[in-house]
């Protein structure tokens, strides 16, 4: 079941007042495609500024996020994102406008003007 996180957070966790699910994704971009990444958890400690302008050119997933995302992010950050093998840690959440990625395969797009990417490391203590 997909479950928005930020749909509990405004009380319509089913998403009924949602416009947009999987189903009913949102078309490949012909060009460019502006991302703002919202970092959330111990990220923040990190001294990140929110949100970071991104664009990527049309086609991308989230592993070429990752990799343009590395820019910005000290090693210390990235490790708590990503194993040294490339993949997701199991304590990141990715959502890509309000729904959780399935993985870094997950399509980079949005039917907005921005696709909005927040990724949110989890502690043992938050993710109680």
């Amino acid at each position: 079941m997909d479950v928005r996180w930020d749909a509990v957070a405004r009380g319509d966790p089913f998403g009924i007042n949602r416009k947009n699910d999987r189903d009913g994704a949102a078309p490949a971009q012909a060009g460019p495609l502006d991302v703002e990444v919202w970092l959330f958890g111990r990220l923040m400690a990190a001294g990140w500024q929110n949100p970071l302008a991104l664009n990527l050119p049309a086609g991308n997933t989230l592993r070429d996020l990752f990799r343009a995302l590395a820019a910005h992010l000290d090693p210390e950050s990235l490790a708590r994102l990503v194993s040294p093998e490339g993949e997701l840690l199991r304590t990141c959440r990715v959502f890509v406008d309000g729904l959780q990625a399935d993985g870094l395969a997950t399509p980079v797009r949005s039917a907005g003007v921005a696709a909005r990417i927040e990724i949110i490391v989890l502690t043992a203590a938050e993710g109680g």
